[in-house]
């Protein structure tokens, strides 16, 4: 942020003028002393400075700190370096490598964001989705926090990301899979038939040399380091992919022999000279000509985490096996296909139409039985015949039986009742 001294027409002093927040301020010194007056623009200055949370020495150029941004993302091997020289680009373009950060504030940012998501496009001519915005923000982001870590500035802006709707949810059905090995092209049939079975990542997978394959013990080694999330990962080969290796290393073999090329990498190029290292071509045509127009290398690890659980594997041993550091993440790739819900609602119908068939005969709620009335009648009914048939034995056979409180008559004395009649009501 400079402020610059010049002389104004109409006033006995000099005076000072500088830009702030895109807007251009003016300020007497109120002095006709040029060399007082640069002292006061200076002054000026600091206070400018100290008002934006930057200190008088951090008055670095935009382009500086982005530098800082890339030496750090170099520093810490991250894999997105490239990626970010370019985004790093993307933002000069904007913001201009001598702008000084004081002057980027968080209104700038805005209409960055603005500008990038209504007035871009990229490559596929497509509007910029949020989540590439967000890529550029969180370069500035760490830019600002590195100078504040250095104690090079005072304060940083907010910079608010962009929410993301863009999560893929492209999957490999296995007949598809089939489908594009017979359309694929040669040289790329042993990586994409290794990335369909593991899930893995291509950046991992085209990185696999020899000394990492135990062909002996079936079994794939990759060290900490090569893996995204920074561990290291078995994976025990099933026989398909043994038999996939092994016919790889034997050509190897032969290629020695003859003393051609041979390199250390498992998954070469067409021409044997180095590893795989872009295959964008010949994955898009393969898909093409299999008629699986859209579909993305990464499909492959979505594919693999939902075969895992569809097989039964314990979740805890999938995120392991795939190289996944949450359960959170792990749950993004197990995608739910549109298969998975007709199965579902065929399960649903199976279990209804059995219920219905075996359906147990059902009792309405007592108060809404047609017959009930009647059944609470003779009930009533019975319950008088019961007491009036006590009261006559007991009448009429004083002497001979004797009738408890629960109405059971007991014979006291001689052979039974006189007549069949009085007998049958003493049984009832």
């Amino acid at each position: 942020m400079d402020v610059n001294v010049y002389k104004r027409d109409g006033s006995p002093f000099y005076w000072m003028k500088w830009y702030f927040s895109g807007k251009l301020h003016r300020q007497s010194t109120k002095t006709k002393n040029l060399k007082k007056a640069n002292l006061i623009a200076k002054d000026k200055e600091q206070e400018l400075l100290r008002h934006a949370g930057i200190s008088g020495v951090a008055k670095i150029p935009f382009k500086e700190m982005m530098e800082q941004v890339l030496l750090d993302y170099k520093a810490n091997g991250r894999k997105s370096f490239h990626i970010a020289e370019l985004k790093v680009k993307i933002l000069y373009a904007y913001f201009r490598e001598d702008t000084k950060i004081v002057d980027i504030t968080e209104r700038n940012i805005q209409e960055y964001v603005s500008y990038r998501l209504t007035k871009c496009k990229n490559q596929k001519k497509e509007p910029i989705r949020p989540a590439t915005v967000n890529r550029e923000l969180q370069l500035l982001k760490r830019g600002f926090s590195i100078l504040h870590q250095r104690k090079m500035i005072g304060a940083v802006p907010t910079i608010q990301l962009l929410r993301e709707d863009n999560i893929r949810k492209g999957f490999f059905e296995h007949w598809e899979f089939l489908k594009l090995m017979e359309k694929a092209s040669e040289h790329i049939k042993p990586l994409v038939t290794f990335m369909y079975f593991t899930g893995w990542r291509f950046s991992e997978v085209v990185n696999i040399t020899w000394d990492m394959v135990d062909i002996d013990n079936g079994v794939i080694t990759i060290p900490p380091g090569m893996t995204k999330n920074k561990k290291g990962r078995h994976y025990y080969m099933p026989d398909n992919i043994l038999e996939m290796i092994r016919d790889i290393w034997s050509k190897r073999v032969e290629r020695i022999r003859i003393n051609e090329s041979a390199p250390d990498y498992v998954f070469t190029n067409k021409n044997y000279t180095d590893r795989i290292k872009d295959i964008r071509s010949a994955w898009e045509n393969s898909c093409k000509r299999a008629g699986l127009n859209g579909k993305l290398k990464h499909d492959f690890r979505r594919t693999a985490a939902r075969n895992y659980v569809r097989a039964g594997v314990p979740q805890r041993v999938a995120q392991e096996l795939l190289g996944h550091q949450t359960a959170s993440i792990f749950s993004r790739y197990n995608i739910v296909s549109d298969q998975d819900l007709r199965d579902a609602v065929k399960k649903q119908m199976e279990y209804m139409n059995n219920q219905t068939k075996n359906r147990p005969i059902e009792i309405p709620p007592e108060g809404f039985r047609e017959w009930e009335p009647m059944i609470k009648k003779m009930n009533e009914n019975y319950e008088k015949e019961h007491q009036e048939g006590i009261k006559y034995l007991r009448e009429k056979y004083e002497n001979v039986v004797e009738v408890d409180k629960e109405g059971k008559v007991k014979v006291l004395q001689g052979e039974g009742f006189p007549n069949e009649t009085d007998k049958n009501l003493h049984e009832k």
